[in-house]
């Protein structure tokens, strides 16, 4: 947390699906609206029908609404898609890390140790972390 001198890591692991919108059509809409279906959110009578129409954009705004999400627009981005895979119990692998610079001199955190190398203090593309 910002002046506390602790630091706090956290955010969602995404997998690559597209964001899905009012007008979409296909499998990928029909795969949302039964997750939708799954998680206890109304689609009307026409269901998983795979067109994303007002009513499945007023479900995913719902699920938004329910779950703290930012923007609450009614679209199916990472951010949405992330927080149903994890009210789904979908718990992606972990990943791992082996090694974290946080502080502006650059010094090291484990959990490994530091590289033989130096390290900017800047994470500069190239720059062995």
């Amino acid at each position: 947390a910002p002046g506390t001198g602790q630091m706090e890591l956290g955010g969602f692991r995404y997998r690559l699906r597209p964001t899905l919108r009012l007008g979409d059509q296909g499998q990928a809409v029909t795969d949302l609206q039964n997750e939708l279906l799954d998680l206890g959110y109304d689609l009307g009578q026409w269901g998983a029908d795979g067109d994303y129409g007002q009513v499945t954009a007023d479900a995913v705004t719902d699920l938004q609404t329910d779950y703290g999400l930012s923007p609450i627009d009614g679209q199916a981005g990472p951010e949405t898609r992330a927080a149903m895979d994890l009210a789904l119990a979908r718990i992606p692998d972990p990943l791992w890390v082996s090694h974290l610079a946080v502080a502006d001199d650059g010094a090291w955190i484990g959990p490994a140790t530091a590289p033989e190398t130096t390290v900017s203090p800047r994470l500069v593309l190239g720059t062995p972390i």
